[in-house]
C-alpha cells in the first residue's frame, strides 16, 4: 500500500524524496529519489483572453481605466469588453503566470498585481490592481491543480466578492467555487 502525505501540486524537480515501504511482515525498505512533476499547458503563453470561473466572471480594468492603481474587478468576460482582455504572459517563478492588460489584444505594460498593501491607492489590503509589468513576486500567479490561482509573494488566493467588486486575496479559495479560474482564449469568449 502506498499513502501520499502532503506536498505541492506545482510542477517542478523535487531532490531527496524519501519513501518508506513495509510489507505486510513489517519489513521496511527505504529509499530517495528526484520527482519530476510535469503538467500540460491549457493556454498559450501570450495569448490573448481572460481568466474567467465557471460562473462567468473574469479579470476586468475597473472602467477601462489604463493607469498604475486601476483595481481589477470581476466582470462578465465577453469579446466586445476590452476590460475583459489580457495577455498571459510566462511568469519567472516555478509554474507561474502573469496577466498583461490588452485590451483589443494590444499590450499596455500594465500587468496585474496582489501589492499586499503596498499601494495606497488600492482600497483593500490584497485587492488586485495594475501595476507596471515587471518581474516581480506580486505579479506572478501559480495555476493551482483545484483551478484556483495563488500568488507567489503572499501566497494567497485569487477570490472574488460578487460581479463588480474587486477581486482580492483570501487565505483559502471560496467554498462556492468562485475562485476557481481558467484561461479562455479571446476567441472561446462570448461575443
Amino acid at each position: 500500500m502506498l499513502t501520499y502525505v502532503g506536498g505541492t501540486a506545482a510542477p517542478g524537480t523535487y531532490t531527496k524524496v524519501e519513501v518508506t515501504a513495509t510489507d505486510a511482515e513489517g519489513a521496511t525498505l527505504k529509499g530517495t529519489f528526484t520527482l519530476t512533476v510535469s503538467a500540460d499547458d491549457v493556454y498559450t503563453i501570450g495569448s490573448a483572453g481572460d481568466e474567467v470561473n465557471p460562473f462567468g466572471y473574469g479579470f476586468d480594468v475597473y472602467q477601462q481605466r489604463q493607469a498604475a492603481g486601476t483595481k481589477i474587478a470581476g466582470w462578465t468576460a465577453t469579446q466586445a469588453d476590452p476590460a475583459t482582455h489580457f495577455l498571459i504572459l510566462a511568469g519567472t517563478h516555478s509554474g507561474a503566470v502573469k496577466f498583461e492588460y490588452a485590451p483589443n489584444g494590444k499590450g499596455t505594460g500594465l500587468c496585474v498585481s496582489d501589492p499586499n498593501g503596498g499601494w495606497a491607492s488600492d482600497p483593500l489590503r490584497d485587492g488586485l490592481i495594475l501595476t507596471g509589468c515587471n518581474t516581480g513576486p506580486y505579479q506572478q500567479f501559480v495555476p493551482q491543480s483545484n483551478g484556483t490561482l495563488r500568488n507567489v509573494a503572499t501566497g494567497l488566493y485569487v477570490n472574488p466578492d460578487g460581479k463588480g467588486a474587486q477581486l482580492r486575496g483570501g487565505a483559502a479559495p471560496t467554498p462556492w467555487g468562485g475562485s476557481v479560474y481558467g484561461w479562455t482564449p479571446y476567441n472561446s469568449l462570448p461575443a
